[in-house]
């Protein structure tokens, strides 16, 4: 918890694309989509690259409306 909100964070190693250029997101897309949908303006995901092998993702929910939330 932080500043009254459910903070996620996730750091993960990448492995090395054959093709970099391939880059789908439609399932951080979506999940962006999602939390618009169930927390308006007062979620976030943000994706970061740390490293070169590693990146992060940060989930931020606001705890008073996470007991309210449906999930769909």
């Amino acid at each position: 918890m932080k500043n009254n909100n459910l903070v996620i964070k996730i750091i993960n190693s990448v492995y090395e694309q054959t093709n970099k250029n391939i880059s789908f997101g439609i399932g951080l897309e979506d999940t962006r989509k999602r939390l618009t949908y169930l927390y308006q303006d007062k979620a976030s995901l943000e994706l970061s690259e740390l490293t070169e092998n590693r990146v992060e993702l940060l989930i931020i929910l606001p705890r008073e409306q996470l007991a309210n939330a449906t999930i769909v």
